[in-house]
């Protein structure tokens, strides 16, 4: 089980809903958030096996709609940016 803290700007409460979500290649899980006014994001997990999995180089995945939307994912290699590409609904990250 993941727990996603996620940030926001009020100190009331705010109506979130959530989708879970898989990567294309199956390397990453992870949660579609929406809040009650129309903010979004998108968190993945790395979904390996073991403790201290391998980090993701690449993955790919489809996120439908538009606008501004955080895209968080944790369990990637962090030694260097990633370059990232969104062809219509799929976006495709890694080298």
């Amino acid at each position: 089980m993941k727990i996603v803290s996620y940030p926001s700007e009020s100190t009331t409460s705010i109506a979130l809903t959530d989708t879970q979500v898989a990567s294309l290649d199956n390397k990453m899980i992870g949660v579609v958030i929406s809040q009650a006014g129309g903010a979004r994001g998108i968190v993945r997990f790395n979904n390996h096996r073991g403790q201290v999995p391998a980090p993701i180089t690449s993955t790919s995945y489809n996120f439908p709609g538009s606008g501004l939307v955080r895209h968080i994912l944790a369990g990637r290699r962090i030694d260097r940016a990633w370059p990232a590409c969104r062809r219509l609904h799929k976006f495709t990250v890694g080298w």
